[in-house]
């Protein structure tokens, strides 16, 4: 099975996230896409409570089977790196893995613990975006989606929600109404 590892902080969830997972399996470029939250953002972001971050992936996720959650890194202690979950999971797993980045942060992979690992074992699909030039830095590309365009910051989405502003066109209905229930982010004023 081709599983693709979409990693991240989803500090929420977005639309554009279980977008960018369906069209991976809608396009048939993976069977699968395992949402993979971290439990420590390794850039040390400040990121809510696992279970809030699960339970909005949860219900963004809810109507899609292909989409599933991966809480690998959520039962660590500490930073997970990329290249060690990949050790990981082909440890546990004779699934074909392919990490799902965007164009930003594939261009800062010389930066990423591991490199080296992920040079020599790892399968990228990148999602292009505006203003990114793609360079190989020795990575193995398999797909580059360039006809994928939506998108916001996640400290966008935040603010919004900081400033009582609908989210609607940004997060799935279920988690704007998970995250006034349960009052999140509403201390960045």
């Amino acid at each position: 099975m081709r599983v693709g590892i979409f990693g991240g902080s989803f500090n929420p969830i977005q639309n554009a996230h279980v977008k960018m997972a369906q069209k991976l399996v809608d396009d048939r470029v993976v069977d699968e896409v395992w949402i993979m939250p971290c439990k420590v953002h390794p850039l040390s972001k400040n990121v809510i409570d696992e279970k809030y971050r699960v339970g909005m992936i949860n219900l963004a996720i809810a109507n899609f089977p292909k989409i599933k959650i991966c809480d690998i890194e959520l039962k660590k202690e500490g930073t997970s790196y990329t290249y060690q979950t990949l050790r990981d999971l082909r440890e546990m797993y004779s699934h074909d893995f392919y990490l799902v980045v965007g164009a930003d942060l594939f261009l800062q992979m010389e930066k990423w613990h591991g490199v080296d690992y992920l040079k020599k074992e790892a399968k990228f699909i990148v999602f292009q975006r505006p203003g990114y030039v793609l360079q190989n830095p020795g990575l193995v590309v398999e797909k580059v989606i360039s006809d994928f365009s939506e998108g916001v910051s996640s400290t966008e989405v935040r603010q919004r929600i900081a400033e009582g502003k609908i989210l609607s066109d940004l997060v799935p209905v279920e988690v704007e109404r998970y995250i006034r229930e349960n009052k999140l982010y509403v201390d960045l004023k």
